[in-house]
């Protein structure tokens, strides 16, 4: 039995299309007025990546992006400040991640992050006198 070889419609002539689609939503401390513009500053995370075929031969790429902040600025420069939805615990391993990737740690981050949080819980205590002096 012959194995069926994969089919591509990639015309290397063809342009590719690049699409961000925005979803999600972020609470805001106080309400906005219809008919104004707005500058919006978000920031966020990549979180699912698509490709498909496009009627054209070439590909379209798909990226989701979802807010963890948002700030709004009027026209006249007032600005509201979004709250940050996340729990605790996903900013913590956010900024954990963060760690690992500009300190260029040469180990799993799911590995490191797990031994990192078993010694937090083990210096709890010390920790949090630390963290309390800095208050």
């Amino acid at each position: 039995m012959n194995k069926m070889e994969k089919i591509t419609t990639k015309d290397p002539e063809e342009k590719d299309d690049y699409i961000l689609k925005l979803t999600g939503k972020a609470e805001l401390p106080d309400s906005l007025e219809i008919d104004n513009n707005f500058k919006v500053v978000i920031q966020g995370a990549i979180t699912e990546k698509k490709e498909r075929d496009n009627e054209k031969g070439g590909r379209v790429y798909t990226w989701t992006f979802e807010p963890v902040l948002i700030e709004t600025i009027d026209h006249i420069g007032k600005t509201l400040k979004a709250k940050d939805v996340r729990r605790v615990s996903q900013r913590l391993r956010a900024r954990s991640f963060v760690y690992w990737k500009e300190n260029q740690i040469n180990e799993d981050f799911e590995l490191w992050y797990s031994q990192i949080g078993e010694k937090m819980i083990f210096f709890f205590e010390e920790l949090l006198e630390f963290i309390l002096k800095k208050r």
